[in-house]
């Protein structure tokens, strides 16, 4: 099977890892991405993986390293040390989208975003 990524936002050359995981037992299945092509207002790329037998949950994700002047922005979301990374995971289901800010020390910070809710949840930092 053939999965089309569209994106925003993100630094073309990144890559994205697809993972399918089966509902009901069985290992996960995952597969990476040519680099994104177009720009970071749009890009695009596509992944070709097996797809388990029975139902199963897609998720996608992709990390890039951010400009200390954007790291030193986002501070303020990760106990004031500056931000080094953004990974981004998207599910299919609402509140499977995550952001996850990684500073130069380690540890990171989570939100799960839920399509057409204004709120965020924060999930908890860690080293």
């Amino acid at each position: 099977m053939t999965v089309v990524i569209n994106t925003t936002g993100v630094p073309t050359t990144n890559t994205v890892q697809v993972t399918l995981t089966p509902e009901r037992g069985g290992g996960s299945v995952s597969a990476v991405s040519s680099p994104l092509t177009g720009t970071t207002a749009s890009a695009t790329t596509s992944v070709s993986i097996n797809v388990p037998s029975g139902p199963s949950t897609l998720f996608a994700t992709t990390s890039y390293t951010i400009v200390a002047a954007l790291g030193d922005e986002l501070s303020r979301y990760a106990n004031n040390e500056r931000v080094e990374k953004i990974e981004l995971a998207a599910g299919r289901k609402p509140g499977q989208s995550t952001t996850t800010l990684i500073t130069a020390s380690g540890t990171s910070r989570t939100t799960r975003f839920v399509e057409g809710d204004e709120s965020v949840t924060t999930l908890g930092a860690g080293a």
